[in-house]
């Protein structure tokens, strides 16, 4: 069992979510994607939100009302989007281990620190440390 796993045999609830989702964030994206072509003063193309926001309606809708018909989306975009979450989560946990936990490995050697106490110590006769309850 992994940390994260596809259901691909979705209910119809989760399907219908999806389909929620899907209508909003296609919808806004077609917004955005209007915006950045330009489309809101006039000089921009119609066609790539237009397109998105079809793509929206036609996606949401039939989730909504027949879930079973998005299924195959809903696995499709699944299937791709789990690589992906998979390779970006083991890189940002990469930067976060080697942006943060080496600089303070390095400073704390630099300045000498020892927190675990691992020097060896050949007059040492034990290195139990006697605790009162």
């Amino acid at each position: 069992m992994g940390l994260v796993e596809i259901d691909w045999k979705p209910d119809s609830r989760k399907l219908r979510q999806f389909a929620v989702v899907w209508l909003i964030g296609f919808a806004l994206a077609g917004c955005l994607v209007g915006w950045k072509a330009g489309v809101v003063n006039g000089s921009g193309k119609w066609t790539a939100p237009l397109v998105m926001w079809i793509l929206a309606v036609i996606v949401g809708v039939f989730g909504i009302l027949a879930p079973s018909r998005v299924r195959p989306i809903y696995v499709g975009w699944m299937a791709i989007a789990w690589p992906i979450g998979y390779v970006v989560t083991h890189v940002l946990f990469g930067i976060v281990y080697f942006g943060l936990f080496t600089p303070i490995a390095i400073l704390l050697r630099l300045i000498g620190r020892d927190a675990l106490q691992r020097k060896f110590d050949k007059e040492e006769e034990s290195y139990w440390i006697k605790r009162t309850v």
